[in-house]
């Protein structure tokens, strides 16, 4: 049944925890051992930022016709509450919009264990069609002294955060932030990560209590949504993985 009421998994002996709210299968925090890793951010635009998955498409639409807003309808969708334990929840919904073609039903199952936190998403196809998909995550990190000298798989990246730049992700990846625990961070089907930060357009200046760092299936650079590789075939079913923990 749908679920508007946020969603909270708390293992208390070992003070983990995420929230996620079925409106839009936002993340509003994770935290490891009382240690936030993501969170909901005031923007410098006034928008309230959180981790939230971007479908059918990671960005605007550029070389298709559907009528989909930047990063898809699903992040402003209402979630129906599938199945759900002490420690995980799945979130499932049908992916509604435009002229988008009808029949691919997006479920994500949101999972916890003391040092692990696990999204898997599955984009399932019941039509007679070919639909294109690119999948992302938009998650906003937390960065209690600041986004400068980020770096993921070991490399500095704080001047791809202030262009929008994109790097390769390996299966497994590290993510260091200032001030926080290095993070491990698992992909299956997410090849590419965007980073970004909200640039006033007045000042100039970077809101810098968050950093986005974004897994997405295609490079949103190279068209990849429409792209023969987006699409999935009929009664077939893409699934992906995210998994994150701390070192």
């Amino acid at each position: 049944m749908s679920n508007t009421t946020k969603i909270t998994k708390h293992l208390e002996n070992v003070a983990s925890s995420f929230t996620v709210d079925p409106m839009g299968a936002r993340l509003e925090e994770l935290r490891f051992h009382n240690t936030l890793f993501l969170s909901s951010s005031v923007r410098g635009d006034g928008k309230v930022g959180s981790t939230h998955p971007c479908s059918p498409i990671f960005g605007p639409e550029t070389n298709t016709s559907y009528g989909l807003p930047q990063h898809g309808p699903v992040r402003n969708m209402l979630f129906t509450v599938m199945d759900e334990d002490d420690h995980s929840v799945t979130l499932s919904g049908d992916i509604v919009h435009g002229a988008y073609p009808k029949g691919i039903t997006f479920t994500q199952k949101l999972s916890l264990t003391p040092d692990v936190f696990t999204i898997k998403t599955a984009h399932t196809n019941h039509s007679k069609e070919h639909i294109p998909v690119n999948f992302g995550e938009h998650y906003y990190w937390n960065t209690p002294k600041g986004w400068n000298g980020v770096k993921v798989n070991g490399k500095d990246v704080t001047e791809l955060v202030k262009t929008t730049g994109i790097v390769k992700l390996n299966i497994h990846n590290t993510v260091e932030i200032p001030g926080q625990p290095l993070v491990h961070l698992e992909q299956k089907g997410l090849h590419y990560a965007v980073l970004w930060s909200y640039k006033n357009p007045s000042s100039g200046k970077f809101d810098t209590n968050y950093v986005c760092i974004e897994p997405v299936e295609g490079n949103p650079m190279d068209s990849y949504f429409g792209s023969k590789p987006s699409q999935i075939e009929p009664h077939t079913e893409r699934l992906t993985m995210l998994r994150i923990s701390p070192d």
